[in-house]
């Protein structure tokens, strides 16, 4: 049974048993105000007949008519609670009582009467008169004889009804304290039995749950009983079940991703290796080629006329650009098979040195450069070496004619992070294009315009990508161009 459906029936169980002792003690409530009404008329009748009998008694001593008006007064009071009393009464035992006590009093009254009309005779002979009061004495006796009976049978209609009264209100607070201790018990019951079944139904998806979280997927929860712990359950087997589908596909993926990385692995080996091999062959022969048209330029440029000189410069031009690009290829292999050997790296000190080899000295004297203090790196110094190359190198390349050529070099520590930047106030690029930069063979400039293999920056990112840092750039068209590398800061 479900657990909503248990509450119910304990709650409609409670509510009936409940409303059943509430009519119980709506019952016994309706008649403790009839009982009480009831004692309250025996007890007013009881104080009526003891008033009317000191009157009387009062009336028998002083014989005044002040007296004899009040007792007529009570009795009739008497008779009309007992006509209250006749009509309010409904148990047999108490009617019959009553009828009783009714003609008891109807003879107390007509005797009394009779008293009281003898006793007011007062022109008599003596010896009527001794008569009479003989004969006053015997009636008197008489009249406290009926008296009695009456005292006796309104005592006892009196007692009778208090003692309903107390039994009807132990009857009630008996039945307070027992829907009290109802509620109380049903409470405490479906409390702790509800309870009980939510803890173990809550211990067992606990279990479940812990189990499934350490990776066994396979488990599955008990569904019994059927209940909204089981719903729970349920849940829980669905998800576990989505959970192991989701796995065996992850695991199923990170295999292919396993295989394939193993064959681009196998594959960029191979073709690192080919690159390496192709442009360290390449180089030989270039060489040649540059050495005998240099020669051929040199020896025989006269005979060969303008036209021959011409395409001889072609010639050279080609094979010398042809030389860098092996160059730089071997660099991007070089930088991409080998580990950084890191050591305390003065990077002002190598910027300026490296500034020196950027071109000739006449080109160079011709720019305004700055190196700022910079902090020391710890890094491979034979790969800085190389990273300030090409980023001075750019720097110098992309220096407009007829602008100021200043080169500025800057660096600070941030976040736990050596940040260096180069600064020109060249040609610029259009920071749409930034994610081109540090791509292979990625230029923004015709060759025709600035001579280049797009492969420097390329470099530059790998290097600093091995020390564990980041490289970016920044610029606008025709207003130059920052570019930042950041590496740890280790311990220089």
């Amino acid at each position: 049974m479900r657990i909503q459906s248990l509450l119910r029936l304990t709650a409609y169980t409670s509510l009936g048993l409940v409303a059943a002792l509430s009519l119980i003690l709506g019952w016994v409530f309706l008649k403790i105000g009839q009982t009480g009404a009831n004692l309250a008329i025996a007890e007013e009748l009881q104080t009526a007949i003891q008033e009317r009998k000191l009157m009387r008694n009062d009336f028998y001593v002083r014989r005044e008519d002040r007296s004899r008006m009040i007792v007529r007064q009570r009795s009739e009071h008497i008779t009309d609670i007992l006509d209250r009393a006749l009509a309010t009464f409904k148990n047999p035992a108490d009617l019959l009582l009553l009828s009783e006590i009714i003609r008891e009093n109807k003879s107390l009254v007509e005797l009394s009467g009779f008293f009281l009309e003898e006793a007011t005779r007062q022109d008599e002979p003596a010896a009527t008169m001794a008569r009479q009061a003989g004969y006053e004495k015997r009636m008197y006796s008489q009249i406290l004889v009926k008296d009695y009976l009456l005292d006796l049978d309104v005592g006892l209609l009196e007692s009778s009804h208090r003692n309903e009264l107390k039994v009807l209100e132990t009857s009630r607070n008996r039945l307070v304290i027992g829907v009290f201790l109802i509620i109380l018990l049903m409470v405490l019951v479906d409390v702790t039995w509800i309870s009980s079944r939510l803890a173990r139904g809550i211990g067992r998806l606990r279990q479940g749950a812990a189990r499934i979280g350490h990776g066994e997927l396979e488990h599955r929860l008990s569904l019994l009983p059927d209940d909204e712990i089981a719903d729970v359950a349920r849940e829980i087997n669905s998800m576990a079940a989505s959970l192991a589908e989701s796995f065996d596909s992850i695991r199923s993926l990170q295999e292919d991703v396993s295989r394939r990385n193993a064959e681009l692995e196998v594959a960029n080996r191979e073709l690192e290796a080919f690159s390496y091999s192709v442009a360290h062959d390449l180089r030989a022969p270039l060489r040649s080629i540059d050495g005998f048209a240099s020669i051929l330029q040199e020896d025989y440029g006269e005979a060969l006329g303008e036209e021959g000189r011409r395409l001889l410069g072609i010639i050279r031009s080609s094979g010398q650009a042809m030389d860098i690009l092996t160059q730089d290829l071997l660099e991007l292999t070089k930088a991409g098979k080998t580990d950084p050997v890191k050591i305390p790296v003065d990077m002002g000190a190598l910027a300026t040195e490296t500034f020196g080899l950027c071109a000739d000295p006449s080109v160079l004297a011709g720019f305004d450069f700055t190196v700022r203090e910079l902090p020391a790196a710890m890094a491979d110094r034979s790969m800085m070496r190389q990273v300030w190359l090409n980023l001075l190198s750019n720097a110098v390349k992309y220096s407009v004619p007829g602008k100021v050529h200043r080169i500025e070099v800057d660096g600070l520590v941030k976040d736990g992070m050596n940040v260096y930047s180069v600064r020109d106030h060249g040609a610029g690029f259009d920071q749409r294009y930034v994610g081109k930069l540090f791509g292979l063979f990625q230029r923004l400039h015709g060759s025709e315009e600035f001579q280049g293999t797009g492969i420097g920056l390329s470099i530059v990112k790998m290097i600093i990508e091995r020390h564990g840092g980041k490289v970016w750039a920044e610029g606008s068209v025709g207003k130059g161009a920052t570019f930042s590398f950041a590496i740890p800061t280790g311990e220089a």
